[in-house]
């Protein structure tokens, strides 16, 4: 696998065809091609989305891209650069129904390859739970545990602390959240309120605006929020594919995030995670949500070096039953570890505000092993009692 750091990742689309080509009704899969050269003037997409911009391929590897779908009758539906892996990323999809399986195997073999995977799909882990009421406010948010929150900020709010959430678009135009978002990169076209609402419920969690008189209050509000918004609605669930997930990445990167939620659970994938590795590896703080029951899809959260926001912890700041801002305006119950990933995001905000990116990631490690069994001392110094974290 070329692991060299200076090219950028190719996003695929899942919906769409050519006009003059039947859409494919087989497997989609990633094929990533190392590339030693892009052209700096150019980060388009595919032959059908790259709307009169120059190749970022020299035309010479262009072909080649096109020849080895040819061989293997493939038919390109989305490609993006990602400079931090050196790789040229294709989304293809299969004219024939082969298993897809098979398919990634046959185009392993290939010496032109540097990396072939399904495009997975990944899920946003809120889920609904019965209650005798459907009033949104039934539950207050905090209860309590308000004294506690209000102790935290007193030491820290999250300040010069940049924190992204890789999830549905957010509603920028929420009262409690209105200004709150630095900088929202939308990765999928999708425009309705419905597919909102994951996004904007992590959001609200995180950064809700405190002091002002209406709904909720973050637990960082004073973070820099960078929203990457690379999930659809999907019904009841929120979708997103390794493409889009990976497209977020490389943008989280490039923007030097302390502090990167990813709400989401899918099957391990190796794209995703060369992308996470490096992150770590450059000081950013990945939490992401667990789901544990079901082994075969809980990545990234049983990905080393990321933090997993498990349900049932006696933690009140990252419980999985939250009231959140909801897209569209107004307040909802929310639940599932989604929630308590975005409560997990927050308190290492406050953390890294006030230490360095490694002392936080130790107390969090140090946090999630005891299971609140907090006596003794911490590892790093805090400034803050630990046991206002407990419930």
């Amino acid at each position: 696998m070329t692991r060299a750091m200076s090219a950028v990742i190719a996003l695929c689309c899942l919906a769409g065809g050519c006009a003059v080509t039947p859409a494919p009704r087989g497997p989609e899969v990633l094929v990533a091609f190392p590339v030693d050269r892009f052209d700096e003037t150019m980060y388009g997409g595919s032959q059908r989305a790259y709307h009169g911009t120059a190749w970022p391929l020299p035309l010479h590897e262009r072909m080649a891209v096109r020849r080895f779908a040819a061989q293997y009758g493939l038919v390109e539906r989305d490609a993006w650069p990602i400079e931090v892996l050196g790789l040229y990323c294709v989304a293809f999809a299969s004219i024939d129904r082969r298993a897809r399986d098979k398919l990634v195997a046959t185009l392993a073999t290939d010496e032109r390859v540097a990396l072939v995977q399904a495009n997975h799909s990944f899920e946003g882990m809120i889920g609904s739970r019965p209650t005798a009421y459907d009033d949104p406010l039934f539950d207050l948010q905090y209860g309590r545990f308000r004294q506690q929150l209000e102790a935290l900020h007193a030491v820290s709010t999250g300040q010069h602390v940049k924190l992204g959430l890789i999830d549905s678009s957010v509603d920028l135009e929420h009262p409690d959240l209105a200004g709150q978002i630095a900088r929202q990169t939308e990765l999928v076209r999708e425009t309705a309120t419905d597919s909102r609402i994951h996004g904007t419920a992590v959001a609200g969690v995180i950064g809700a605006i405190p002091a002002n008189g209406i709904g909720v209050v973050g637990m960082a509000p004073a973070a820099e929020l960078y929203a990457y918004g690379a999930c659809r609605g999907d019904g009841d669930k929120t979708r997103c594919t390794s493409f889009a997930i990976a497209k977020a990445l490389a943008y989280a990167i490039q923007d030097h995030l302390d502090v990167l939620n990813i709400s989401l659970a899918g099957p391990n994938d190796r794209l995703l995670q060369e992308l996470i590795d490096y992150a770590t590896s450059a000081g950013m703080l990945v939490i992401a949500a667990d789901n544990a029951a079901d082994p075969d899809r809980n990545f990234p959260a049983n990905a080393p070096n990321v933090v997993a926001a498990r349900v049932g912890e006696p933690l009140w700041f990252a419980r999985s039953e939250q009231l959140s801002t909801q897209a569209g305006g107004g307040y909802q119950v929310f639940y599932g570890s989604s929630i308590a990933a975005a409560g997990m995001a927050g308190l290492a905000a406050l953390v890294r505000a006030r230490n360095s990116a490694a002392a936080t990631r130790q107390l969090l490690d140090w946090i999630g092993r005891s299971h609140c069994d907090l006596h003794g001392s911490a590892p790093v110094p805090v400034a803050f009692d630990l046991e206002q974290l407990c419930e």
